[in-house]
C-alpha cells in the first residue's frame, strides 16, 4: 500500500494508481503521483511520488519526496527526499537531498545553494 503524503498544505491533485498520463503534467500545486507518468512533470509546489508510482520523465518540483521508481531527471529548488523504497535512475539536481537506507539511485548529484559561501568567505569560530 502506497503511504499517503503528509503535509501542512493541501493536495491539490493527485494521480491514482489507476491513472496513466501520457504527456506533460503541469501543476501550480501540491502534486501527488500513484499511477505511471510518461512526459515531463512539473510543478511550482511539492511532488509526493508514491511506492505504486512509475514515472518515466523529467521532474521539476520546489521540493520532492520519492518512493516509486522514476527514469529521468530530477530538478528541486529545494529538498529531495528519496525514502526507502524509492528508486532514481536519472541526474539529481537540487539545494538539499535526504537519502533513506535501502533507497537506489543511479546517476550524478549537483547540489547547489542560492546562498551558499565560498571556501574564503567561511570562518571558523573559536
Amino acid at each position: 500500500m502506497a503511504k499517503r503524503y503528509e503535509n501542512n498544505d493541501t493536495t491539490e491533485s493527485v494521480i491514482g494508481p489507476s491513472v496513466r498520463v501520457e504527456g506533460d503534467l503541469i501543476s501550480e500545486g501540491n502534486l501527488q503521483v500513484e499511477g505511471t507518468v510518461s512526459g515531463k512533470v512539473n510543478t511550482s509546489r511539492d511532488l509526493f511520488v508514491g511506492e505504486s508510482a512509475r514515472i518515466q520523465a523529467d521532474i521539476s518540483a520546489q521540493n520532492a519526496t520519492v518512493a516509486g521508481v522514476i527514469e529521468g531527471d530530477i530538478k528541486v529548488a529545494g529538498t529531495l527526499v528519496l525514502l526507502e523504497t524509492g528508486k532514481v535512475l536519472g541526474n539529481i539536481f537540487c539545494e538539499k537531498l535526504g537519502v533513506r537506507e535501502g533507497a537506489f539511485f543511479s546517476g550524478q548529484v549537483s547540489m547547489e545553494r542560492s546562498d551558499m559561501a565560498t571556501l574564503k568567505d567561511i570562518q571558523v569560530k573559536e
